[in-house]
């Protein structure tokens, strides 16, 4: 908090809230700096040296003394002055939130209230030209406009993003916000509504029509395009496949690391598959990650053939298929690549497993193992012991399987 303090003695004081000051400061030493406190922006970093947006952002979780904020009298004039509680009762969707506001029932705010406090104190301590995270609501994103020119470190970008006609209302602002972040490299989005991703697309099909009418080879507009490289996209509701793909054909030619997570929060439970994976073309991806508590995954089967430098892929869901009789499986192509041992769970009866993998020279290479609990095969390292790259596909048997397939972990497995 005394970090926070010696930044804000240094910001506008227009910009300095009411639940600014109750917070951070008391009444007695907000007076005596009042004559020091500056009018206008400051057109250079507060403190240069100190990346203190980090700080901010993780202020919120011990902003408040042991005492929780009843004891905080300017807050609670805060929050009865200005509508707060009332509003909070109007977005809460609990029926035990209370109704009229108390020095017992403060609390009851205190998860919307912390929301609000860091709103407000990221405006008041963002620096564009020395701003290089940020974390916003898309709600909020509208007052960054007029800054967002002057942001030209900004390379690491974390936005909630709600649900409902408001927020896709929003959402129509966003595109003039990401694109003019030229350094952008980082989003982290947690996405409750529909596709904001959109405009990606849309500009890097402009972008890719302007380079064929060009006469030159040489790609002259890619600086016009946000050069994302890493996205970590989270669903708080039912995931789609729109957003997911809309990313990856948006930011394709630097996206290096793209990881989708969901999970359940409100709303009825997901039982249509989340479909995902056309169109990508991603060059320099090394890893994808998805993996989600609700519904189930299904990877296009041509999708990771847009990743030729693909490293890791982890695909999980929770829809584990049931299969005690089966006693033969053959994966081939991209199922034997993304293959995983929890598939196996319930095949206890399973005595002969193929997994093949098609490459250039040959139509397929299959894999054997002599005992599937000993170990596996290593990447690139044929049964001789030799090495070969440019023909053995990746690929790596989980130690574990030995354990779930006791009959095949007795016995030499013939491919």
């Amino acid at each position: 908090m005394l970090l926070t303090r010696i930044l804000l003695r240094q910001a506008p004081l227009g910009d300095v809230t009411d639940l600014l000051r109750a917070v951070c400061f008391t009444k007695q030493s907000f007076d005596d700096d009042f004559d020091l406190w500056p009018t206008a922006p400051s057109e250079v970093s507060y403190m240069p040296v100190l990346h203190y947006l980090s700080h901010v952002a993780h202020l919120p979780t011990s902003m408040f003394p042991d005492t929780g904020p009843n004891n905080n009298p300017r807050l609670v004039a805060y929050l009865k002055t200005t509508g707060f509680f009332e509003h909070c009762g109007t977005l809460d969707m609990n029926a035990s939130f209370p109704q009229n506001l108390s020095s017992h029932n403060v609390g009851a705010v205190l998860p919307m209230l912390l929301q609000e406090f860091h709103r407000q104190l990221l405006w008041a301590l963002c620096v564009p030209e020395s701003t290089r995270a940020l974390q916003l609501l898309v709600s909020d994103s509208h007052r960054f406009l007029d800054r967002v020119a002057r942001f030209k470190l900004l390379d690491s970008l974390r936005i909630s993003i709600g649900s409902g006609a408001q927020t896709n209302a929003i959402l129509a602002r966003i595109p003039p916000f990401f694109h003019r972040c030229c350094a952008l490299k980082t989003i982290y989005a947690v996405l409750f509504g529909n596709d904001p991703f959109k405009w990606a697309v849309e500009e890097r099909r402009e972008h890719d029509a302007q380079l064929a009418r060009s006469r030159s080879d040489t790609p002259t507009l890619s600086s016009s395009l946000v050069p994302v490289k890493i996205v970590i996209l989270q669903f708080g509701g039912q995931i789609r496949g729109q957003p997911i793909d809309s990313i990856a054909r948006g930011f394709g030619t630097t996206l290096e690391s793209y990881s989708i997570a969901g999970w359940h929060m409100f709303g009825p439970h997901q039982h249509e598959p989340v479909v995902f994976g056309q169109g990508w073309n991603l060059p320099r991806l090394h890893t994808l990650t998805a993996t989600t508590s609700e519904g189930r995954l299904t990877l296009r089967p041509d999708t990771l053939a847009g990743c030729p430098a693909v490293k890791k892929v982890t695909l999980q869901d929770s829809k584990p298929a049931q299969l005690p009789q089966l006693t033969t499986l053959s994966l081939s192509g991209t199922p034997a690549r993304l293959f995983h041992p929890d598939t196996l769970h319930s095949t206890v009866k399973l005595d002969m497993l193929t997994l093949a993998q098609a490459y250039e020279n040959l139509h397929w290479r299959e894999y054997k193992y002599n005992s599937i609990e000993a170990g596996y095969i290593e990447d690139g390292e044929d049964e001789g012991g030799e090495h070969d790259d440019e023909q053995v596909a990746p690929f790596a048997l989980h130690p574990e399987i030995g354990h779930l397939l006791p009959v095949l972990s007795e016995q030499q497995t013939e491919t």
